[in-house]
């Protein structure tokens, strides 16, 4: 399962699928250096007007970082194509917010034990909630091309 994000480039994606996506990688990053990743968390998050998701994508993030079965890929910061474990975060992350949070725990759950992939579900049903009160879903980002004339 990797859902529909899978090898696109990022400016494809809604500022709610790429402020989850930027989480993600920053928290791999600060992983990778061994330094904490909340207070650059806090602070993109406070910019992005979504300090209210702190605790809930964290809480993901430190489920995943404890409990994945296997090596998972994730990009840097800089990277333009979401890797297929990216578009499962972010997959399972969509459709938390949607209210779906048996899909999103198959999603965690493709590399998660099943309790682990129930708590990232919750946490992710609710860092939605917090995204949907910044109007920030996660999904691709609307067409931007220009409308269809209609000829007469």
């Amino acid at each position: 399962m990797t859902g529909l994000f899978a090898d696109r480039d990022v400016k494809t994606l809604s500022a709610g699928a790429q402020l989850t996506l930027w989480c993600v990688r920053v928290w791999v990053r600060h992983m990778h250096e061994r330094e904490p990743a909340m207070p650059c968390l806090r602070r993109g998050l406070d910019l992005a007007g979504v300090p209210d998701g702190l605790e809930e994508i964290h809480a993901v993030l430190d489920l995943i970082g404890r409990t994945a079965e296997g090596k998972l890929s994730f990009g840097g910061c800089r990277c333009r194509p979401v890797t297929a474990d990216e578009s499962c975060v972010l997959a399972a992350i969509q459709t938390a917010q949607a209210g779906d949070r048996v899909t999103a725990t198959r999603y965690f759950g493709a590399w998660m034990p099943p309790v682990a992939a129930r708590d990232a579900a919750l946490h992710a049903a609710r860092f939605g909630r917090c995204l949907d009160a910044a109007e920030m879903p996660v999904g691709l980002a609307w067409d931007r091309s220009p409308a269809r004339r209609r000829l007469h």
